[in-house]
């Protein structure tokens, strides 16, 4: 949706200083306030007020909020529209994100990766498995209505199952996944060939676990590289494509990357995209 904002970082302090210009914040059926991993402090800012209306009761009795509402959510946004007052003046969407540079320091820029992706694959039923890269590519998103699916737990592995079930309801459908996620479920290239779906499977390959590495260098700076043993070197899914009898092409530059873009046509199809390791905040 073009008011999107989107989603809430999970550290106290950040949340303190996104609230802060507000004075009364309205929270709708999700946790009040998420924190991962655990920060100290409260998420909300002195002089806001938050508000809470949930169906669960686990939420209600843990939310971090000054008056919490257990019940029918969608029959209490009904009753809440029918008592706000409308107010003269509108939202702006947010303006296009600037596209970032196309190298990094070693290697194809990931922010500038999945702002291409999203520009090339939007007319396509997305499902995101990409984590430690998902709110850059949301923020590049420009579209209304469905055609996108982001699970809203960590399990990893669901998205070239996702997109096969997508594609096998008629849906030209694309999964986006790490290259960690995608070795929990290759056999879909099986079922996609067979069934001879169009789906594209994109594996940003940035040979490494890099939602771990990317909340290290949220929580600490500069030291997202140090954590030991999320190092995935070594392995080819252009070939592993090829194994299963899905065609495949790997790209590691701007100019390759932009020449597969320009060639994608009907799937099955699998494009591998090489990027720099070096770990990139998540929040």
């Amino acid at each position: 949706h073009p008011l999107y904002r989107g989603v809430l970082p999970p550290v106290a302090a950040r949340l303190q200083a996104l609230l802060a210009p507000y004075d009364l914040v309205l929270v709708v059926g999700a946790p009040c306030f998420l924190r991962y991993p655990y920060s100290p402090a409260s998420p909300v800012p002195q002089g806001t007020r938050v508000l809470l209306l949930t169906d669960d009761p686990w939420e209600a009795a843990k939310a971090e909020a000054q008056e919490v509402y257990l019940g029918d959510v969608a029959e209490a946004l009904r009753r809440l529209a029918q008592g706000v007052v409308p107010r003269e003046g509108s939202l702006l969407p947010l303006p296009p994100p600037s596209l970032p540079p196309a190298e990094g320091p070693l290697g194809l820029n990931p922010l500038y990766a999945v702002a291409r992706l999203a520009e090339a694959l939007s007319g396509r039923f997305l499902v995101d498995e990409a984590i430690s890269l998902s709110p850059p590519f949301r923020r590049a998103l420009r579209r209304e209505g469905g055609g996108y699916l982001h699970a809203a737990s960590g399990g990893l592995g669901y998205a070239p199952a996702a997109a096969v079930g997508a594609a096998l309801a008629g849906e030209a459908a694309a999964a986006l996944v790490g290259d960690g996620s995608f070795l929990f479920a290759p056999q879909a290239l099986y079922t996609a060939r067979e069934e001879g779906l169009d789906v594209v499977f994109v594996v940003l390959n940035n040979r490494g676990y890099g939602i771990l590495k990317g909340l290290a260098e949220g929580l600490y700076p500069g030291r997202g590289a140090e954590v030991p043993g999320l190092a995935l070197t070594g392995v080819d899914f252009a070939l592993l494509a090829q194994a299963f009898g899905v065609e495949a092409r790997r790209v590691g530059t701007q100019a390759e990357l932009e020449e597969a873009l320009s060639e994608l046509s009907r799937g099955p199809f699998l494009l591998e995209v090489l990027l720099d390791p070096t770990p990139v905040p998540v929040f």
